[in-house]
């Protein structure tokens, strides 16, 4: 049974691009975003201790087919929240999909309407 059928999720890979603007400036964004589905799996608590300061630790899985994703990139999901990617591994090497590890980063605020909005859309706009 393909391992695709439980691809069931959304999600945007964001790649942090240096950019330069009209008057030579440089600045960083996250560009170049991809969408793809997969499957996102919190870890359990075990799973993410840490014995060495060092060590980055995951929260959470993401099982996806096989994409241009590396650590320095992060994941969106459908809900808004931002993942850091702090590892990539080709499960089994047999090239078919990968598992990543995320460490949960934040909840992108744009993902959902300000509260002043809800408020006045529910009185008529006023």
């Amino acid at each position: 049974m393909p391992v695709e059928l439980y691809f069931a999720q959304t999600f945007k890979r964001e790649r942090l691009e240096t950019t330069v603007n009209e008057i030579g400036g440089t600045g960083s964004a996250w560009n170049d975003k991809l969408e793809f589905t997969g499957r996102l799996r919190p870890l359990t608590g075990d799973k993410q201790l840490s014995a060495d300061r060092q060590t980055i630790v995951a929260t959470h899985r993401l099982y996806c087919p096989v994409l241009d994703i590396i650590p320095k990139d992060r994941i969106v999901d459908s809900a808004g929240n931002i993942y850091r990617v702090v590892g990539i591994v080709d499960t089994m090497s047999a090239g078919e999909f990968l598992t990543c590890d995320l460490l949960y980063s934040e909840h992108d605020q744009d993902a959902e309407p300000e509260p002043e909005e809800e408020a006045g859309e529910e009185n008529g706009g006023i």
